[in-house]
């Protein structure tokens, strides 16, 4: 009996297209007359199987298998839904202003995400209802998806409570930030009403144009507007994660721990991310990583702060670091009985943004017509074999990258290794910089 079964062109009449659909199924389902609730996610080619674009994987099976035999979720129906390749960024898109484009997103050729979220419900959750023994109702239909997907996933949760009463957002692409010119787009609108709709939402330090700071923007809102942090919101700052299908895979036992199962009891605290401050400039947040007993993880959004010595710095109950004077002060978190301090320094001002320079020597086979991209920053050739170029960047963004070349007939080379192997980089920009590379090969083009 198979577990993951593949229906193949499946037809939404309003977007008028096919695409695959992957179905996973729990491990009692052919012995038993259960029904199940189900999860809903997008960019279903790379969920059970490497993703062609990208050669990884979410490795659902293996995570939702593992988390089902440790009894720490319930058995769950999975339905991945494969996107249309150049219409993905369309079809993940909903109107801001009812023109059907988004200023600064020139690749959103007509936003289709109300077509998109037409298809889920009206096409393919009927025939799932019908088809698979599903509990249909609310409260066990779940909806997930990341980057883009975590874009549509979110607009839909706040247009349709009545089909989805829980979801998970990861990593998602609520702004465009241009790494070039600096230029910033909203992506998405602030919804004002709370509906009733269990939150996961997530992003990763190494994400490179999607800042954290962007998306704990929305966390706030959310809270602010009525979710209440743990019980129907989780937000989560995730050291040292990057904007891969590897990365959301590491981590998607705790989405899946908070949707459908117990999150345990809570262990430990911890206190991740920068110490220093600024007298002016950068802004400075403390996010307490709160750890429970099954490996559940969140990042306290409530709690109590304490400063040893208030004349250096004050701290907001969201986090927010208010420095003061020159000087270092222990600060201590303390959150459903258990407490842990960090120390922190308050220095002169620390500049919003940090001078990154970046030199890199290609091989001699380089089309001469090529320019390269470090994640999406965009570096030109200075002579020879050399690219490079001098960077304005926020400080500590984390870059996650390879470097690409990309020539005049539209044609694109990943970097690789001697051995053939694919190469992968990254910096974090908490200072002035200086980055030098070497790429050994390229390959084929994709």
């Amino acid at each position: 009996m198979e577990r993951v079964i593949l229906l193949k062109n499946f037809h939404a009449k309003k977007l008028n297209n096919d695409r695959d659909i992957h179905i996973y199924l729990p491990p009692s389902y052919y012995s038993s007359t259960a029904k199940y609730p189900v999860l809903y996610m997008h960019d279903g080619q790379g969920l059970f199987n490497a993703n062609p674009y990208s050669n990884q994987s979410w490795n659902v099976y293996e995570t939702v298998e593992k988390l089902i035999r440790e009894n720490k979720i319930a058995e769950i129906i999975i339905v991945g839904i494969d996107n249309k390749g150049v219409e993905r960024s369309n079809e993940y898109t909903h109107s801001m202003d009812g023109t059907n484009k988004i200023e600064g997103l020139p690749e959103i050729k007509c936003c289709k995400g109300e077509l998109y979220e037409d298809f889920i419900i009206h096409d393919l959750k009927p025939y799932i209802d019908a088809n698979y023994r599903t509990q249909s109702d609310r409260n066990h239909t779940a909806l997930m998806g990341s980057s883009m997907g975590g874009l549509v996933t979110y607009n839909i949760l706040f247009r349709h409570p009545e089909i989805f009463g829980k979801v998970g957002i990861l990593s998602p692409y609520f702004v465009k930030l241009d790494l070039n010119t600096l230029d910033v787009f909203p992506v998405c609108k602030f919804y004002t009403k709370k509906v009733p709709v269990k939150i996961w939402l997530d992003v990763g330090e190494y994400e490179a144009n999607i800042l954290p700071q962007h998306v704990r923007k929305m966390a706030d809102h959310l809270y602010e507007i009525g979710w209440k942090p743990i019980d129907e919101l989780s937000y989560y700052a995730v050291t040292d994660a990057a904007h891969t299908e590897t990365d959301w895979s590491k981590r998607l036992s705790i989405p899946l721990l908070y949707l459908f199962g117990n999150i345990g009891t809570l262990q430990s605290i911890r206190l991740p991310g920068r110490k220093m401050v600024g007298l002016s400039g950068i802004a400075v947040r403390i996010n307490p990583e709160l750890q429970f007993s099954t490996g559940f993880k969140t990042t306290g959004l409530t709690g109590q702060y304490f400063v040893e010595n208030p004349e250096i710095l004050e701290v907001g109950q969201d986090g927010m670091i208010q420095p003061k004077h020159k000087g270092s002060t222990k600060v201590t978190y303390r959150y459903g009985g258990l407490e842990t301090s960090a120390e922190y320094t308050v220095v002169d001002p620390l500049s919003e943004y940090v001078s990154v320079s970046i030199a890199i020597t290609v091989p001699e086979k380089t089309p001469d017509n090529a320019y390269l991209t470090v994640n999406k920053i965009i570096v030109h050739k200075i002579s020879g074999r050399t690219y490079g170029g001098q960077y304005s960047l926020p400080r500590d963004i984390g870059v996650q990258f390879a470097i690409t070349c990309h020539t005049g007939d539209g044609k694109a080379f990943a970097e690789i290794d001697s051995h053939h192997h694919a190469v992968c980089r990254r910096f974090r920009a908490e200072n002035d910089k200086k980055l030098s590379y070497t790429v050994e090969g390229w390959s084929n083009p994709e």
